[in-house]
């Protein structure tokens, strides 16, 4: 079983896995909320070898005897630190008390600070730290800082960007719903292929969007999202230290 803080973080790993297992006999189904849970339950009576979900929609089922924790061998806890941000601790634990005793737990952290070294010890038995070198992934990411002026707009610096430097595929974050949809409706006028997401969209409209990436050059988005891309482009301040992506350039429009 993998637990993710999102439904789009949860998507991507399943379709990572699908993508994986083609041409294999191993089998995977996804339990998020914000999708019929009927359909989730009608998938779960063939036995599967990853279940992919959120702690919310886990839980119910569990609840419901739809999905035995106690047939679980492996454990994977991916981006722990943003669940605790989110509050999942009690689901996470209550998750955990169903599983087997001589299960392999995994948990996975951008960061590492004394609450996720608390949880671990409180939950791991001799557990082992591997860590990426300090450093090592910043290094690895080109970073510019470009400044505007009173006179110069941000989105016109935005184009220019674009058109420079070739991007192939890209993310664009900015920090309101109402700035998104506005830098999206520009970027359509000037004849870019973009989709967006935030927190308005429905369930079913972030799937379109998530899908439709795959096909589209640009993503705007006004929260964090887990996608390998090349390029990053911030309208405003924002700490890479959050940004959990797999990114060859990063630029900062200020």
């Amino acid at each position: 079983m993998i637990l993710a803080p999102t439904r789009e973080l949860a998507m991507q790993i399943e379709d990572e896995i699908k993508e994986l297992a083609k041409n294999t006999s191993i089998t995977s189904t996804i339990v998020v909320g914000g999708m019929p849970i009927y359909r989730q339950i009608e998938r779960l009576r063939k036995p599967k070898h990853f279940i992919v979900g959120t702690t919310g929609r886990t839980l119910d089922l569990v609840n419901q005897n739809k999905i035995k924790l106690d047939s679980f061998d492996t454990i994977v806890l991916d981006e722990m630190d943003q669940m605790l941000d989110m509050g999942f601790l009690p689901d996470i634990k209550k998750i955990l008390a169903g599983v087997r005793d001589n299960r392999h737990l995994l948990f996975f952290s951008a960061t590492l600070d004394k609450n996720i070294e608390s949880i671990a010890k409180e939950m791991l038995v001799d557990p082992v730290h591997i860590s990426v070198k300090t450093g090592q992934t910043t290094d690895n990411v080109e970073q510019n800082v470009v400044r505007h002026t009173p006179e110069q707009d941000k989105f016109e610096l935005l184009l220019d960007k674009l058109n420079e430097e070739g991007v192939s595929r890209a993310i664009i974050f900015d920090n309101t719903k109402h700035s998104v949809k506005k830098i999206e409706q520009k970027l359509l006028d000037k004849g870019h292929k973009v989709v967006a997401i935030h927190g308005n969209k429905t369930q079913s409209q972030r799937k379109k969007a998530l899908d439709a990436f795959k096909m589209v050059k640009l993503r705007l988005c006004w929260q964090l999202m887990w996608l390998h891309v090349d390029w990053i482009f911030l309208m405003y301040h924002m700490s890479l230290t959050i940004l959990y992506l797999k990114v060859r350039k990063t630029i900062f429009i200020e």
